[in-house]
């Protein structure tokens, strides 16, 4: 991004941004909304536990692997990236 398209985004957000960033109740709210999944994973842990170990779901995770992996084997996905101009290394 252009560093004078920065600077004019700074100039022109930045009464917005500060009395936001400077509310108390932006904060509580941030806060709330950050707690609500924690919350619910502590309180549902063994509900979740149970979905997504079940032997069902490992099945049907490992149908769809194995289907995909006979679409495009792992070579396959390399070669493409390769073609693409991706690096490799992040993959191996």
């Amino acid at each position: 991004m252009p560093q004078w398209l920065i600077e004019l985004l700074n100039e022109s957000l930045k009464p917005a941004i500060d009395s936001i960033w400077g509310s108390l109740l932006f904060w509580r709210t941030l806060a709330l909304i950050l707690l609500m999944p924690i919350i619910a994973v502590v309180l549902k842990r063994e509900w979740l536990t149970s979905l997504l170990l079940s032997p069902e779901r490992r099945e049907h995770d490992r149908s769809l692997f194995t289907r995909a992996d006979q679409l495009l084997p792992e070579s396959g996905l390399y070669n493409a990236l390769e073609r693409l101009g991706a690096d490799n290394a992040l993959f191996q």
